[in-house]
């Protein structure tokens, strides 16, 4: 079963797995840039769905959205969430989601990390999987991690209109 985990911004970190008896293998992930014009929905919506057919996806995995003080971020995030799971859907695919306090509490327990930040998720994604990720990278970490979180404790992990 292919999996695709998504880090939902304007710069959204993606990642595909290959979920085979329970050996997961990293086969693809990347970034994708939605921070320009009013067409940032349907340019995600059409990423999804290009990225469900072209790996044959059968889950999709988010990092839910952490409320902060910007009303207007928390609003495109919700949008683009939104869309991600309205494409899925249409195309009778799962979605689950887990918050990223959640998904970081995961990666760290099974790191033996107490707290974890951006800086250690890349570290640990890198290690997991021989990768070479860098700062600017950071999405594309986040996106893996979703999926390292997945495997350590899918039970956090819930469907979105729940």
């Amino acid at each position: 079963m292919n999996i695709l985990c998504l880090d939902i911004a304007t710069h959204t970190g993606w990642s595909v797995f290959e979920d085979y008896r329970g050996s997961v293998t990293l086969l693809k992930h990347g970034c994708v840039d939605l921070s320009k014009g009013k067409t940032r929905a349907l340019e995600l919506q059409r990423f999804v769905k290009e990225k469900i057919k072209k790996h044959k996806i059968k889950l999709v995995l988010i990092e839910g959205i952490y409320f902060r003080r910007n009303i207007g971020t928390y609003r495109l995030l919700c949008m683009m969430q939104t869309v991600v799971y309205i494409t899925a859907l249409n195309l009778n695919i799962k979605t689950l989601q887990c918050p990223p306090s959640l998904i970081r509490r995961t990666i760290s327990q099974a790191n033996n990390f107490r707290k974890m930040d951006k800086l250690e998720v890349r570290l640990i994604v890198n290690s997991t999987f021989g990768l070479k990720l860098k700062e600017k990278d950071n999405d594309i970490s986040d996106s893996i991690g979703v999926m390292l979180a997945y495997i350590n404790n899918n039970k956090l992990f819930y469907p979105i209109e729940k």
